[in-house]
């Protein structure tokens, strides 16, 4: 008889002999698997920051959009559409505050800038008349603007206006002789520099300035034939009426003009149009040029709906249910990128008139204080389209007079699809989306969802009084609601929620990953823990206490970064007492609080009309404590005795430490500006943030803190932030290692980076010892901000983070690489 031993009853001896064989087999593969190096914790990362839910409305209107992609479509021209004209307000006399937006507009697409105001006192001083009555020409200021916007990848437009002291009233008619030669003066400045075939206008606006048709057309005759004697390549024109049919009818009698006297040169035609909700304007422009038999194309070198812009909090484009808002300036751009106009030109990049106030209706895509409005959303949205528009065949209330509407979009290069959706009403649209014969039958699709709401990709929902202290804020740029893998098809039909008031971009393209890949994660931002509006508070060891003139220590962390100096101002920042000598004392400190983690702080100078900085520190330390007794130095700020201006933001960064109070000790103060023999220590703002990454905007002015493979250099000139980045390039690397995270624990990688040209990938990635590589990848020519998402496991403390260009390609740009924990479901 056989006797079985069942698996539970296995003699002892056998079950002592598996347990020392799989305690074998465990050690060999211990022995074969790459352990990961531990590294004590850190300070605490800072955490992403959570977008809101979108709050559906009770009701929502049913509608359809169906395409196929196989229509042949029409050309899309982002270069029609994506431009913008600067208003003159009183923050332009800040010699950074304009300049220092221009990446942003890179990152929302914008292909050109109009500028005006070039040429009367208010803000660039082009033009000076000497006590002999001589006339002198001074571009620094100009140039400091112009030449920016180029090397930003932008193309300047320039209106030659208004009057300078030298030649009259600010919107008075010129002397003619002296504008002319002004004119020249400044178009050959340019030709001289290499920039010549740019396009000039005559004036701005003379409607609104109360002048004559006869007048305009006087100031034309003198001012084109200037123009193209400096630069014959150039491109010039007018009459640049606010109205096609405003009073004096300056537009036809210009074109009138424009027919009768063949020998002065039009290049085109401008206008601009507000109060509108179309572009009926163009065509009225171009019947009466046809009658008058003239071939030139026309341009809107401004336009939004109401051109009014201190209306209050929520109007404007404030918001996204604003009357210049998100859904209006979607669907005004489909129409204005259908319309036969050359160029249009919205009004304006960035926002100023009220500038004492984040939000008071004005018109920007850009708020004051430097935080994207949902517009802005908008054209950042417009710029990832493909270059072939396919028509959505819509059904359902509202999607006849396409206040409900859209469109879709091919890219020939990367065969992706875009859908744009817009709803211009107060109620959701519920949208059933169907796309045929999409070429992605072999290859796993990637279908992503981006929304602007009432919460969504709203700036204005943080807070419409307060400068939010995270840039970008929580709710400040378009999230992504949606992001998954599926698998390989030739057709997509889904659901989507349109917001009332709002703005869907729907992504579809091929992709590597597997079907079922999660990849939803929030963009990182970088949050000053030293501001107002984080709970901090501000002393100096003295303060001009003098807020009717902006002055007080309270301003030194209110969020504004950009001093204003102009007489009515009230903001301008904190100063100490004024001393006889620069051999003093005095130091601004902040509390936050309670003890944070911080590496970095950006000191920003007090700027005037005439000086980049005044007050500025020629020497100072900085220092950080836990109970305000004890001190830690963190960083030092030695200064150029000889040349002690500095010219915007100035970031120390040092190895991360936890303190409760961060103080600036001036050692030797600076001189003051228009107070001869005066010295103080000034700021406009002092900002105090966790960025995760030593040396991660490159403002050491060197790779401290890099290891770099290929050409790699740190430069001055495309810059994101600050003063500096890093230039790479083709084959070139840069890589960090960050050590001290915590295991099992999520983070988010950012960095600003700039490809150079659509088609050269630059990649961002990050590697951890055992789990491996997570990457993204970017091919535009403008700044976007990336990120990448990864995970620690039970073992790993350390991740080595790799911005690479591609082989081959042309230089690319690297800025603000940043490390953010992810906060967990519990906290």
């Amino acid at each position: 008889m056989t006797t079985s031993v069942p698996r539970s009853a296995k003699p002892l001896f056998l079950r002592r002999a598996g347990a020392a064989a799989v305690g074998a087999l465990a050690l060999l593969l211990a022995a074969c698997t790459p352990s990961a190096p531990q590294y004590p914790a850190q300070p605490d990362f800072a955490p992403i920051l959570t977008p809101a839910d979108h709050v559906p409305t009770s009701d929502s209107t049913p509608v359809t959009f169906t395409a196929n992609y196989a229509d042949t479509g029409a050309v899309y021209d982002p270069d029609q559409i994506l431009n913008a004209s600067q208003g003159g307000y009183a923050p332009m006399t800040n010699p950074r505050w304009f300049v220092d937006r221009l990446p942003q507009l890179s990152e929302m697409g914008i292909r050109e800038v109009r500028i005006d105001h070039i040429l009367n006192d208010t803000f660039y001083r082009v033009v000076d008349s000497a006590p002999d009555g001589s006339v002198t020409y001074d571009f620094t200021r100009l140039d400091a603007v112009v030449l920016e916007i180029i090397e930003q990848g932008m193309q300047p437009l320039l209106a030659l206006s208004y009057t300078p002291s030298a030649f009259g009233k600010t919107h008075d008619v010129p002397e003619l002789t002296g504008w002319t030669a002004a004119v020249t003066e400044v178009v050959s400045h340019y030709a001289t520099l290499g920039y010549t075939g740019w396009t000039w206008e005559v004036w701005n606006e003379p409607d609104h300035d109360g002048w004559t048709a006869k007048q305009y057309n006087a100031l034309y005759a003198a001012s084109a034939p200037a123009v193209k004697a400096a630069d014959p390549t150039a491109r010039i024109g007018g009459a640049t009426a606010a109205y096609f049919t405003s009073e004096g009818d300056i537009s036809g009698r210009f074109i009138e003009f424009a027919a009768a006297n063949p020998q002065i040169p039009v290049d085109f035609f401008s206008v601009h149009s507000y109060s509108s909700d179309n572009w009926d304007v163009v065509e009225d422009a171009e019947s009466a040029l046809a009658d008058a038999g003239l071939d030139i194309p026309v341009l809107i070198t401004e336009w939004a709906l109401n051109p009014t812009m201190n209306t209050g909090p929520g109007f404007g484009s404030d918001s996204n249910s604003s009357p210049t808002g998100a859904a209006y300036v979607a669907r005004r751009l489909a129409l204005a990128a259908e319309s036969s106009a050359e160029r249009m030109f919205y009004f304006s990049p960035v926002e100023g008139l009220t500038y004492s106030l984040p939000y008071n209706g004005d018109l920007g895509l850009i708020t004051v204080d430097g935080h994207r409005k949902s517009v802005g959303n908008v054209f950042e949205m417009y710029s990832h389209l493909g270059d072939t528009t396919i028509p959505l065949t819509a059904s359902g209330a509202g999607t006849d007079t396409r206040a409900i509407g859209g469109f879709a979009t091919r890219d020939s290069a990367s065969l992706g699809t875009t859908v744009l959706l817009w709803n211009a009403t107060e109620t959701d649209a519920a949208a059933t989306v169907s796309l045929e014969d999409l070429p992605y039958a072999d290859k796993n699709v990637r279908v992503t969802q981006r929304v602007i709401s009432g919460t969504q990709g709203n700036g204005y929902a943080d807070s419409s009084t307060t400068v939010m202290p995270s840039y970008p804020s929580a709710n400040e740029n378009a999230p992504v609601i949606a992001d998954e893998v599926i698998a390989a098809t030739s057709e997509y039909s889904g659901d989507i929620t349109v917001p009332a008031a709002g703005v869907v971009e729907l992504r579809i393209e091929e992709t590597a990953l597997d079907a079922g890949t999660p990849t939803v994660s929030a963009e990182p931002a970088i949050t000053t823990l030293a501001s107002a509006a984080s709970g901090a508070v501000a002393t100096g060891s003295s303060s001009i206490e003098d807020p009717a003139r902006g002055w007080s220590v309270a301003s030194a962390n209110d969020g504004r970064r950009y001093a204003v100096d102009v007489d009515e101002s009230v903001v301008r920042g904190w100063s100490s007492e004024t001393h006889a000598a620069a051999e003093a004392t005095e130091s601004l400190m902040v509390d936050l609080g309670e003890p944070r983690p911080v590496d970095s702080v950006s000191l920003w100078p007090y700027s005037t009309r005439s000086q980049e900085s005044s007050g500025y520190p020629v020497a100072a330390e900085i220092s950080g404590s836990v109970d305000g007794t004890e001190w830690e130095p963190l960083a030092t700020l030695a200064g150029d005795p000889s040349h002690p201006q500095v010219s915007g933001e100035q970031t120390f960064s040092f190895e991360p430490v936890e303190v409760r109070y961060v103080k600036v000790t001036a050692t030797t103060l600076g001189a003051v500006t228009r107070e001869k023999g005066s010295y103080a220590f000034q700021l406009a703002e002092m900002e105090v943030s966790r960025t995760g990454v030593l040396n991660g905007g490159f403002e050491s002015g060197e790779l401290t803190g890099w290891t770099s493979k290929g050409g790699v250099a740190i430069t001055a000139d495309t810059v994101h932030r600050g003063q500096s980045a890093a230039s790479l390039d083709g084959g070139a690397s840069v890589s960090t290692e960050i050590r001290g995270l915590r295991p099992s624990t999520t983070y988010t990688v950012g960095a600003y980076v700039k490809a150079s040209s659509d088609d050269e990938p630059v990649t961002l990635s990050a590697t951890l010892p055992v789990s491996g590589s997570s990457e993204t990848a970017t091919s535009t020519s403008h700044w976007q901000h990336c990120w990448v998402t990864f995970t620690t496991d039970a073992q790993e403390t350390s991740v080595t983070i790799t911005v690479a260009n591609a082989k081959g390609a042309d230089a690319a740009s690297l800025d603000d690489v940043t490390v953010s924990r992810v906060p967990s479901k519990k906290e």
